[in-house]
């Protein structure tokens, strides 16, 4: 769902998903905990002192005329009016908060991205550009604080000029009935504290307005979160790429890909009724001018592409039977070599003698060598392969690109696909991957998407490229 918010034009503008799944839900966690304990609270206190202040209301209002409970609509009426002003002095609180959590999380986002990147700001010699834009973020951030800081200002001083006439006016309206002997002193401050009890509860919505419009810019957040999820989930479903599979009544045993039509999310198509038919242990090799759409068709032929219709059958639909290699691997950080070289499966389906083997065979055998220097909370002391480090950090492309090769060894898929997968390494290496894995998995068909023909072509029984005038596959 997330790669599909990423890629789909609309759900694309859901910023830092990250920042509303772990603080925005915490902060509605607790803001909601919090505000109805808080609204429950000035429930209970109605409940108890609305009647007393009903029964101990003089019986003329303002000692003119006879209105039986009248205090209870003089504290609703003063209340509401006061809740008014409020929102109309705080109601930007609610777009600043908003905002200013948005900032706040782009700019925390873009420093891990220079961290996790810092190797080539250094080399580009960039650090005073970088420096230049946080700058610019900071500045932003800074100015939106500084709104945020000028409406919560008003916002408190109405607040507390409305405590201060809230404590007054009540005297006030009583002092007629006080006078004119309808009341004793002590019914006075008897009533006095029956109507503050009642004016605080009616005010609930004043004393939390602050609170109130964090939590309403939280949950605008996270709704639109949650809504970019369920489109997201709604396009996975309204996909228009059939998968039929041995479950779905395919009998056959070849990968067979049919009248393919793939999109961009704006509209343009890049493939038309594209065919491809790949049979157990084929070699596939589809080369084309960048542009044209072929890590597009990777995609879909990996089922994740949403702008894509079409019949893909497929004698297996167990992830362990068919692999797809991305050309940027993805390895989790922080994690054992052993972990590192299985993942996506469980380290535990393997023995250490195959791991190791499975390095051997694609030249990482000095990973098994290596130690670090110290433990840390970020990097185990264990060596071999009980070694723990960030790996995308340690590993150089070409070696993490050897590394997902290794996972091909262990796991032996039947069908593998690979989007300039070697991209990263140089020719010799190359050709020993490509040795090794028709030497090691003979029966597992491959299909290569790459520009480097001439290193591969010999690796591979068929060659398809985009045909010059359609959208299509045709053979080389």
């Amino acid at each position: 769902l997330h790669y599909i918010m990423q890629v789909d034009g609309d759900l694309s503008k859901i910023d830092n998903p990250d920042q509303r799944i772990q603080e925005d839900l915490d902060k509605y966690v607790s803001l909601t905990i919090s505000l109805s304990y808080n609204f429950a609270w000035n429930i209970g206190t109605l409940c108890v002192f609305l009647p007393l202040l009903w029964i101990l209301s003089p019986k003329k209002a303002f000692g003119m005329f006879y209105l039986p409970g009248w205090l209870v609509y003089v504290a609703l009426a003063f209340s509401i009016v006061g809740t008014l002003v409020t929102h109309l002095v705080g109601s930007q609180l609610m777009r600043i908060n908003f905002a200013r959590q948005r900032m706040e999380a782009d700019f925390r986002f873009q420093l891990v991205r220079v961290r996790d990147n810092s190797e080539s700001v250094a080399v580009y010699n960039s650090e005073e550009t970088e420096r230049h834009r946080f700058d610019g973020q900071f500045e932003r951030i800074r100015r939106v604080w500084w709104e945020y800081m000028t409406y919560n200002k008003r916002l408190q001083y109405w607040i507390s000029a409305y405590g201060l006439v809230s404590f007054l006016y009540p005297f006030m309206i009583l002092a007629p009935n006080y006078f004119n002997g309808d009341i004793t002193l002590g019914d006075l401050f008897q009533i006095y504290s029956a109507l503050n009890y009642v004016g605080n509860a009616f005010d609930w919505i004043i004393n939390v307005y602050q609170p109130l419009t964090d939590w309403r810019a939280t949950c605008d957040r996270l709704l639109a979160f949650d809504e970019a999820s369920v489109a997201a989930e709604k396009a996975t479903e309204e996909n228009e790429l059939i998968i039929i599979s041995p479950a779905e009544g395919y009998v056959g045993a070849d990968f067979w890909a049919q009248k393919l039509t793939i999109a961009l999310p704006g509209g343009k198509q890049l493939w038309e009724n594209a065919e491809l038919r790949v049979a157990p242990a084929d070699r596939v090799l589809i080369s084309g001018p960048a542009g044209r759409g072929k890590s597009t068709l990777f995609r879909a032929l990996a089922g994740v592409w949403p702008y894509s219709k079409g019949e893909v059958r497929t004698p297996s639909r167990s992830p362990t039977d068919v692999l797809c290699l991305p050309q940027k691997p993805y390895i989790p950080s922080h994690v054992t070599l052993r972990t590192a070289v299985c993942y996506p499966q469980d380290p535990n389906a393997y023995t250490d003698e195959a791991i190791g083997q499975a390095l051997i065979v694609v030249k990482l055998t000095d990973l098994l060598e290596r130690k670090n220097e110290k433990s840390s909370a970020d990097s185990g002391g264990g060596a071999g392969l009980d070694r723990i480090a960030q790996w995308d950090h340690e590993l150089s492309p070409g070696e993490q690109q050897r590394l997902r090769v290794a996972h091909v060894l262990l796991q032996r898929p039947r069908f593998l696909f690979l989007d300039e997968a070697t991209a990263s390494i140089d020719e010799d290496t190359t050709i020993m991957v490509y040795q090794t894995l028709v030497r090691e998995l003979p029966e597992m068909a491959i299909i290569s998407i790459s520009h480097d023909v001439k290193t591969l072509k010999r690796f591979h029984r068929k060659h398809f490229v985009p045909a010059e005038k359609e959208n299509v596959l045709r053979r080389a």
